[in-house]
């Protein structure tokens, strides 16, 4: 008998799961005990489920409700063009195109909210340094226009109005989401094979595109803004894969979005001191103000591309076929 012979029928009771990632059952990932259009199916229709209820609150703040319902309308963009090669081309450019009508009209709702946001962003920055009240009178014109904006659309949000008529698409589209062939089952309709690989194109298409407009000097801001945050809802469903990598990724593309999002919005608060847009009213303030406030933008402005740039060096470092075979080999891992 050796001296091992002893301990040959114990089996331990307390497995080391602190070396192995954390399998966590976020709301916006495919859990690790789901099946890749199961999980697919319960997001979409999740997240349609929040914009609709969103946009329904009577004693939710408009501003606050767009917010939450175009959150939730970006995860499905995102969703849709993750999945593109699985559902189909034609399929996912008509739900898309869903989609983006409803963003543009959430959009005219908070006309003058970026000049407005971006104003407070940089009272909240510079409090110590300027005169108390100096941009109040500035604050108190922009926020005139926000509320005129609003109530030049008061009709959209009464009863029959486009708000009603959008709530309608959104619920059409969630019942559709949810007629999504999840097996077998359904006759006729395939459904999203369970696997990465139903993913992976879509997942390269969009760090493929996020990377080459960062590498363009001339790409528009709104447009790399808008594939970093494509990235970072796509990685956060494929997070539960391996959550302590992909969540810190997925942050550094939020961050750089949230970055160029900051920069736009400060390009529009310069824009309404040098113009007035088409019917809209009219800001007015004196010399000393409009110097202070377009300095001050400026000088935002350098340090939010300096930001973008970096995190973009960092989210982008790899070619895309490299990042998409990372990520692919994190959900070989799952559970």
């Amino acid at each position: 008998m050796t001296a091992l012979e002893p301990l040959a029928g114990l089996v331990a009771t307390a497995p080391r799961q602190r070396f192995l990632p954390e399998v966590r059952g976020e709301a916006n990932a495919i859990c690790s005990d789901e099946t890749v259009p199961i999980a697919l199916q319960r997001i979409t229709t999740e997240q349609f489920t929040l914009a609709i209820s969103a946009l329904s609150d009577p004693a939710r703040e408009l501003g606050d409700a767009i917010g939450s319902a175009g959150v939730a309308l970006d995860r499905i963009a995102a969703l849709l063009r993750l999945v593109r090669s699985s559902i189909g081309t034609e399929t996912c450019a008509a739900e898309l195109r869903v989609i983006r009508d409803g963003q543009r009209f959430l959009a005219e709702l908070m006309l003058g909210h970026a000049e407005l946001h971006a104003l407070d962003e940089i009272r909240a920055r510079y409090d110590a340094a300027l005169r108390p009240h100096a941009l109040s009178d500035l604050r108190e014109q922009l926020l005139q226009r926000l509320q005129l904006a609003r109530l030049e659309r008061l009709g959209a949000m009464e009863p029959g109005g486009e708000l009603d008529h959008w709530r309608h698409q959104l619920r059409r589209a969630r019942a559709r989401f949810g007629a999504w062939p999840v097996d077998e089952t359904v006759r006729g309709h395939s459904p999203i094979p369970d696997s990465f690989e139903s993913m992976a194109d879509g997942l390269e298409r969009t760090y493929a595109k996020g990377r080459d407009r960062a590498a363009e000097h001339r790409s528009s801001q709104r447009k790399r803004e808008r594939h970093a945050r494509a990235l970072a809802h796509q990685l956060e469903l494929l997070s539960a894969a391996w959550p302590d990598l992909l969540i810190g990724t997925a942050a550094t593309a939020e961050d750089l979005a949230d970055a160029l999002a900051e920069y736009r919005r400060l390009r529009a608060l310069q824009r309404a001191l040098r113009s007035t847009p088409h019917g809209r009213a009219a800001v007015v303030v004196d010399d000393t103000t409009a110097v202070v406030v377009e300095s001050l933008c400026e000088h935002e402005r350098r340090e939010l591309l300096a930001i973008a740039a970096s995190l973009s060096t960092r989210l982008y470092a790899e070619a895309p076929e490299q990042f998409v075979a990372r990520v692919r080999g994190y959900w070989s891992t799952r559970g």
